[in-house]
C-alpha cells in the first residue's frame, strides 16, 4: 500500500484554503491545466513513505506509537509555488513557524531510519493546493500568485497520522490508518 505521514487540517483550515483556491481559479486561462487538491484531502505532508508492505506498516505504527513529541501551534501565512511563482509546478500554502514541523519531521526520520526510511534533503513544510500540469502562454496565474494575500489562520497541531493513498482516475483517496498524539505543552 502507498503510505505517507501527515498532519490533517481542521475543517476551518480546509474551508479557509478552499476559499483561497477559489480566489486563484479566475486567473486560469483556457489553456491552463491544474489538478487542485480536493478540500477533504488538504494536509501537511511530513514524510512520503511510498509503497509499503502490510507487515512494514505494522512496524511503522509500532515505532511511531512510542515517539515522544510535543504539540505546537502554526499559522497559514502565505501562498507560493515550486520551483517559483514565475514557473509553478506545485502551488502551496505556507506555514509559520516552520521550526516545530521540521523538528517533528527530524524526530520521525530518526526513529524510522533503522527501518529503511529516510527523509528528503531540503524538506520544506507546506500544504499542496494544486499541481500544475501545463500553463498556457496567456496565463495570468504567476501574476495572481504574486498578488494573492492570505489571511493568517492559526492551526493547533495535536497529532499526526499514517495515511494510505489510493490512486484512482478521479484523484487520490486518503484514509487514516493510525493517528499519533503529540504531548500537550503544560
Amino acid at each position: 500500500m502507498r503510505l505517507f505521514l501527515g498532519i490533517w487540517l481542521s475543517a476551518g483550515a480546509r474551508d479557509h484554503l478552499a476559499a483561497l483556491i477559489s480566489s486563484i481559479r479566475p486567473a486560469l486561462h483556457a489553456d491552463d491545466r491544474l489538478a487542485f487538491v480536493r478540500q477533504e484531502n488538504l494536509h501537511l505532508t511530513l514524510l512520503f513513505l511510498g509503497e509499503v508492505r502490510d507487515s512494514m506498516a505494522g512496524r511503522i505504527q509500532k515505532v511511531l506509537s512510542g515517539l515522544d513529541a510535543i504539540g505546537f501551534s502554526l499559522a497559514l501565512t502565505g501562498i507560493g509555488a515550486f520551483p517559483s511563482p514565475a514557473k509553478p509546478r506545485v502551488i502551496w500554502a505556507g506555514i509559520s513557524p516552520e521550526e516545530p514541523v521540521r523538528a517533528l519531521y527530524q524526530r520521525i526520520c530518526a526513529v524510522l531510519a533503522p527501518s529503511g526510511f529516510s527523509g528528503e534533503k531540503g524538506y520544506h513544510p507546506h500544504i499542496t493546493l494544486a499541481r500544475v500540469k501545463r500553463l498556457g502562454p496567456a496565463s495570468s496565474l504567476p501574476l495572481r500568485l504574486n498578488r494573492t494575500k492570505v489571511m493568517p489562520l492559526p492551526l493547533d497541531v495535536s497529532s499526526f497520522s499514517l495515511i494510505r493513498s489510493e490512486l484512482t482516475p478521479q484523484g487520490p483517496l486518503y484514509s487514516t490508518i493510525s493517528s499519533f498524539p503529540l504531548r500537550k505543552v503544560l
